[in-house]
């Protein structure tokens, strides 16, 4: 996941139009979701977070509780017990 965003408050930088949609082009390329915070500024609310007449919100997809596969778990068991096996000399 990507997240942009202009700098905000006293001293704030301005942030290049042409910045953000490179980085939103690499990021569609790549298959990354892209958030795009705001503008920055002064004022940031004022100038808010539209890009080119959309709010881009992209959030990577959530995996709850990820686990492999029984066979999997148990080969990477027989594994580990088979290496600690060799350590100590069996």
């Amino acid at each position: 996941m990507v997240i942009v965003g202009g700098e905000s408050g006293p001293g704030a930088r301005p942030m290049k139009e042409e910045w953000v949609l490179s980085i939103r082009e690499q990021c569609e390329a790549a298959k990354v979701p892209f958030f795009f915070k705001q503008w920055g500024g002064v004022r940031k609310k004022a100038a808010g977070r539209v890009l080119r007449g959309g709010i881009y919100d992209g959030f990577p997809n959530r995996v709850q509780n990820p686990s492999l596969p029984a066979a999997v778990r148990l080969q990477r068991a027989l594994e580990i017990e088979s290496a600690e096996l060799v350590q100590i000399g069996m």
